[in-house]
């Protein structure tokens, strides 16, 4: 059973997942499957491995409305390359730009039909709590396989910038403090390894230690997870 949930991934084998292992000041380690939001663009800019990124930032269960539904929404931020990294489909939409702009939705087929029926849902508004109106700009097939990737709608991260200013998220964006944010996902080019980005985050890991001073209280270090041994 946990065997059959990464088959269709196309391109599991070339997909990582960063954690972060953390030992506090009294010995106490702990192993995290989440990283701070800001780690991606760091790994993107300074290192040449990462083809693609996919950062998974839960937004929590929300009151949403959609047609003359009201439900309660279990929702994640995703970065635009969401469907190039997973294999997950859409059913309507364009997989390259339905995560791009902010303000976008996509929908699990089942979740659409629970707000619209049978009505077309690509173009329609959800409006969600407070964070106000987005536009459905896809609908992603059922996953022909299993996931630990699980939610009922997929919200654009460039939404994020904005909520952020206007406060209506906690300023996580550019954090290095919030370890639990997101889980990050990378898609590496196909001439870099495991071996290459092992190094990397152990660089990242060195650098931020050094800078936050904290050698001796606390320790932390980000570490490589295949794909296909999150389950397991």
């Amino acid at each position: 059973d946990h065997l059959a949930y990464v088959h269709f991934h196309p391109q599991a084998e070339r997909v990582y997942r960063i954690t972060s292992h953390v030992t506090n000041k009294d010995g106490n380690k702990f192993k995290l499957a989440t990283t701070p939001l800001p780690l991606v663009n760091t790994l993107v800019s300074e290192y040449n491995v990462v083809d693609q990124h996919a950062r998974i930032y839960p937004a929590g269960s929300k009151r949403s409305m959609g047609g003359e539904k009201k439900l309660v929404l279990n929702a994640a931020f995703t970065d635009a390359a969401f469907f190039n990294v997973f294999g997950f489909t859409l059913q309507t939409g364009d997989p390259g730009h339905a995560l791009k702009e902010p303000n976008s939705i996509v929908l699990g087929k089942e979740t659409a039909v629970k707000f619209f029926g049978d009505k077309t849902a690509l173009g329609e508004v959800i409006s969600i709590g407070e964070w106000g109106d987005f536009r459905v700009t896809g609908i992603m097939e059922k996953p022909a396989g299993k996931s630990h990737i699980d939610f009922e709608a997929y919200i654009s991260m460039s939404s994020v910038p904005l909520l952020e200013k206007t406060g209506k998220l906690a300023s996580t964006l550019g954090s290095w403090n919030n370890g639990t944010a997101a889980y990050t996902y990378l898609l590496l080019k196909k001439r870099a390894d495991k071996e290459q980005l092992d190094r990397a985050v152990k660089f990242v890991s060195a650098k931020l230690m050094e800078q936050t001073k904290v050698t001796g209280k606390e320790k932390f270090e980000f570490a490589v997870q295949p794909f296909d041994e999150i389950i397991l």
